[in-house]
């Protein structure tokens, strides 16, 4: 139950990221902003979380959390038709998800969800 908490906690803030930079900054409907939102959230929990962060921390996730949206909605721009990003509005969406992201570890770090695998006992150093 707390990892789906977490997955929605995660979504809704990938989704107000997406807002502000691709509403707000790009003028883009909100169905595809809807779309970035889903897409980034799944992308950064099972590559962000499940692979670098229990290996290499959370600052590193987080770094990590915001390319990989950004490059998302890249892929998606390039793909789509309807769906445009700018420079401002992919460096805007990469750094609100870093910053939420950041802070999202943490809430994770406090021990509300078990972060830990075998091969890394320690908490990284940051």
């Amino acid at each position: 139950m707390r990892t789906t908490f977490a997955l929605i906690l995660k979504f809704i803030a990938t989704l107000l990221a997406s807002w502000i930079a691709f509403d707000l900054i790009d003028e883009n409907p909100f169905n595809w902003v809807l779309v970035i939102a889903l897409a980034g959230s799944l992308l950064n929990y099972f590559v962000g979380y499940l692979l670098i962060m229990k290996s290499m921390g959370k600052v590193i996730e987080s770094i990590g959390d915001g390319i990989l949206g950004a490059f998302t909605a890249y892929v998606v721009d390039f793909l789509v038709v309807d769906f445009i990003s700018s420079v401002t509005g992919l460096i805007v969406f990469a750094l609100v998800i870093m910053l939420v992201e950041y802070v999202f570890h943490i809430y994770l770090y406090k021990g509300e969800i078990d972060t830990h695998n075998e091969f890394h006992k320690d908490i990284p150093l940051e």
